[in-house]
């Protein structure tokens, strides 16, 4: 890649990132860092070494070297253009090897300058200088202020994560599900914030992952038959990793079913919050007013909420297991009269395969929401397709 290519490629970034407004916070880092670093990655570099990379001009020495094989970035320096170390008497051979080796290293230089100089642009540009004016020279302004500087001072002086923010984002998560267009965006905010907890060194462990997913899938039953699996593994088997691979199956089997049926409910809103999760959410609002700056503390908050989400998946599989009982009863069994939802606004004509004749206008066999097993959505007054008869004739009565 030329040096014309690469400042070509870092003005179009410039151009397409948004500008920070106020003081960069540590999403606005991260941003930055997410945008520049596949960039340079792509720009070749130490073709004759083969080790380095130009993410050097952007990341912090410890991280680096822990990428490269513990070999710290080293900034190359300007050479000339022929290698007047070449003996006059060299071989064809030994020459060709020493002069390609030499032009990869001039080349080297020409991308480290270009890379450099269009990278400190781009930060400069999307930052508002007040919040790197400290770097700028009365002389020379930024022009000796290098991109990795510009970096260290905005890492330092944007607050980073406190300990406020860690159980805020727990808090947050919990409410990620209903958020998600589906199981692989629900995914990847759970890992995009076990990232950011990780940056804070107050890290989240898979295992907590696996309890909050669990339990937002067990709370609003869009996977009653793949919970029950799940639920039926070892608990050594219940892994982050095997959570997203049997979960992004069934969001696929229940995409399939909901476009087979042109219609259904989107992942977004369907969860209904239940007193269980309503108390949780009070529960960890007051961890986040006690929290402070001490990592200790935080610690312990933490595993405090780890067991609160414990007894919420244990007290909702609970209430799972007493409304499949109930649901497995035959329609219109005991009595002889099925209980109906808002009877006192029955109409004439309707019906449900589960309930019988007597049940308000909306409530029909494709719309019960509190069906019995072997349920039937196409079934009508005129064709019950063997449903309930409870309340036949109500309305002669």
């Amino acid at each position: 890649m030329t040096p014309e290519a690469i400042t070509l490629l870092l003005k179009e970034a410039t151009e397409a990132f948004t500008a920070i407004d106020g003081k960069p916070s540590d999403d606005d880092i991260l941003a930055i860092r997410e945008t520049l670093l596949p960039l340079l990655m792509d720009i070749p570099f130490d073709l004759v070494g083969g080790i380095h990379s130009l993410t050097g001009l952007i990341t912090e020495t410890a991280t680096y070297e822990a990428d490269h094989g513990n070999n710290a970035f080293v900034r190359p320096a300007r050479l000339p253009l022929y290698d007047s170390t070449i003996p006059d008497d060299a071989t064809t051979v030994a020459r060709v090897k020493r002069e390609t080796a030499h032009k990869a290293l001039v080349d080297d230089y020409a991308s480290y300058e270009a890379a450099e100089r269009g990278v400190a642009r781009f930060l400069r540009e999307v930052v508002d200088d007040l919040w790197i004016n400290d770097l700028k020279d009365a002389d020379t302004f930024y022009t000796k202020v290098t991109a990795l500087e510009i970096m260290a001072h905005l890492d330092a002086n944007s607050g980073g994560l406190h300990a406020i923010d860690m159980i805020a984002l727990r808090t947050a998560m919990h409410g990620y599900y209903d958020q998600s267009d589906g199981i692989p965006q629900y995914i990847a905010l759970l890992e995009d914030a076990q990232k950011k907890a990780k940056r804070a060194q107050m890290p989240i462990a898979d295992a907590e992952l696996v309890m909050m997913a669990s339990t937002a899938v067990l709370a609003v039953q869009h996977f009653p038959r793949e919970v029950d699996d799940w639920e039926g593994l070892p608990s050594n088997a219940r892994t982050w990793p095997a959570w997203k691979t049997a979960f992004r199956l069934a969001h696929l089997k229940r995409q399939r079913q909901v476009l087979a049926s042109k219609g259904g409910e989107p992942l977004a809103g369907a969860n209904a919050v239940t007193p269980v999760t309503g108390a949780m959410e009070a529960a960890l609002d007051n961890l986040a007013l006690a929290a402070t700056s001490n990592k200790a503390t935080v610690q312990q908050l933490t595993a405090a909420n780890l067991a609160l989400t414990t007894t919420v998946a244990t007290l909702t599989a609970t209430n799972k297991k007493l409304v499949d009982a109930a649901a497995k009863k035959k329609p219109g069994a005991g009595t002889g009269v099925a209980k109906t939802p808002d009877s006192d606004k029955a109409v004439p004509g309707g019906y449900c395969w589960t309930h019988g004749h007597r049940v308000k206008k909306s409530h029909t066999s494709a719309t019960c929401a509190s069906r019995a097993e072997g349920h039937d959505e196409k079934a009508t007054a005129k064709d019950t397709r063997g449903g309930s008869d409870a309340n036949k004739d109500w309305h002669k009565a």
